[in-house]
């Protein structure tokens, strides 16, 4: 049971902008309260699974059953583990979780911080009125049995802008997808408003693809340290046609592959995976990254994969076995986003440090013992802060870069400025081209959608993605 007390100023930035509303909420509804302030019954959902998830899912979770324990649902924390059932209901003298937590010198957890004297009471407590179940029920899904909530049925009701993390236009250029708080809000490009609202389940949508069709929209996203959560929905009509739970926490930089029948993602548990469109059936798992896997796209013929994440490395994998072919780059800054040119296998990075660079996405075996960096097409200038998102325009000539206060297009080959795109307050997180490339859109942290004409950077268009106050 190992716990990390990131920042949370590194917390924000590593999880590039997540909406900021949803995370204030997030943290309002799972922030755990001592016995003491609550008279009310102790909720496991509430109070108890999410101090398991910050200091025990490490080890204790189904993709690391150390002593055959599961620490991630009720139903896992009841059946216990290897040495047998670890919670007597109403006895916490006799529950051994409660023993292993207690004293000078707790047994667990068995690296990282003890938990705090109120956390411990916490648990104690739920054991004492009984160890109740009121979690959410466990949903059935090709990624298993994970909880969650069902897809909303009514539209969210915003006081403020959400935070935009991930936006994509169509392949027509009709319409313009910006996510929200549990929904993605599909705006009409003519300026006319919001088309629909694809309500879901996630209250984080990190990333969004549509498919080379249009017919089809996917995103991933899901609830940090509670479940990840990839959805599908028909566009034309405007229904849920696929919503799968992975792993125990939020999923990134989703992608469909060539033809529209399978999707890959990263996770944050150091893999990345790919699953059938249709019912979301895990076709591959690669296990490549020691660290958050972010981003991963296809290769033109859809037979490889290349991730990225924040161990700084991009890396190419075969999907036939599942094979690591090798790094595609040298390491320099933890990778937040990649984009595949969308004529040949080409991606762009965006880094930490402000880094952005293409690469040709080849094997790295030109290399030599001074590390050369032979994939390396260009590099271009470095951004004003971390780069959150990276878009080609269609003909793969341009390349737009979202940082902090302003967006930037260059000239793919060159690497010189075309445009930049200002007046943005805080962070950008998400980038799109329409497909004519005569138009660029951007969202970040005030919540504003802001739609640019290239190449004169001239503003078009501006507005709050989502209704304020109404349905």
């Amino acid at each position: 049971m190992k716990r990390h007390r990131a920042p949370i100023q590194h917390l924000f930035t590593a999880i590039r902008g997540l909406p900021l509303c949803a995370v204030a909420l997030s943290l309002f509804l799972s922030a755990p309260q001592s016995a003491a302030e609550n008279p009310s019954p102790i909720s496991f959902e509430k109070q108890v699974l999410p101090l398991f998830n910050a200091a025990c899912a490490g080890c204790h979770q189904p993709g690391k059953l150390k002593g055959g324990l599961d620490l991630t649902t009720f139903k896992g924390t009841m059946t216990g583990g290897k040495n047998g059932l670890i919670v007597k209901p109403s006895a916490p003298e006799l529950s051994a979780l409660i023993t292993q937590i207690t004293g000078d010198t707790p047994e667990m957890p068995a690296k990282g911080d003890p938990l705090t004297k109120a956390e411990v009471a916490i648990i104690t407590q739920w054991v004492k009125e009984g160890a109740k179940d009121d979690s959410a029920p466990l949903v059935a899904t090709a990624g298993g049995a994970l909880p969650g909530p069902a897809p909303l049925t009514a539209p969210p009701v915003y006081s403020v802008p959400p935070v935009i993390s991930a936006m994509a236009f169509s392949p027509d250029g009709s319409m313009l997808a910006v996510s929200g708080y549990y929904e993605v809000l599909l705006h009409r490009t003519d300026g006319s408003g919001i088309a629909a609202r694809l309500l879901g389940g996630s209250p984080r949508i990190l990333a969004m693809s549509f498919s080379a069709d249009g017919k089809k929209l996917a995103t991933s996203g899901g609830a940090p340290a509670q479940y990840g959560h990839i959805q599908v929905w028909d566009v034309e009509h405007r229904t849920l046609s696929g919503s799968w739970k992975y792993t125990a926490d939020t999923l990134f930089g989703i992608t469909f592959s060539p033809d529209g029948s399978q999707l890959a993602f990263g996770c944050a548990d150091k893999s990345s995976r790919v699953i059938s469109a249709a019912d979301g059936k895990e076709l591959v798992k690669l296990d490549q990254h020691t660290d958050w896997c972010l981003g991963a796209v296809f290769t033109i013929d859809g037979k490889r994969l290349l991730t990225a994440g924040r161990d700084q490395a991009m890396k190419l994998s075969s999907l036939a076995n599942s094979q690591f072919i090798d790094d595609v780059n040298n390491p320099l800054e933890p990778i937040f986003c990649i984009a595949r040119s969308p004529g040949e296998d080409i991606v762009a990075y965006g880094g930490a440090l402000g880094g952005v660079k293409t690469y040709q996405i080849a094997d790295n075996q030109k290399r030599t013992a001074g590390r050369n960096d032979t994939n390396l097409l260009k590099d271009f200038e470095r951004q004003p802060a971390a780069v959150n998102a990276i878009a080609w325009n269609r003909d793969a000539t341009q390349i737009a870069v979202a940082s902090e206060g302003e967006a930037r297009v260059y000239d793919a080959k060159t690497g010189s400025r075309l445009a930049t795109l200002p007046g943005h307050e805080g962070g950008i997180f998400a980038i799109s081209f329409s497909p004519d490339g005569k138009r660029i859109a951007t969202g970040g942290y005030d919540g504003i959608v802001r739609i640019f004409e290239i190449p004169s950077g001239k503003v078009i268009a501006a507005f709050v993605a989502v209704p304020i106050g109404t349905k």
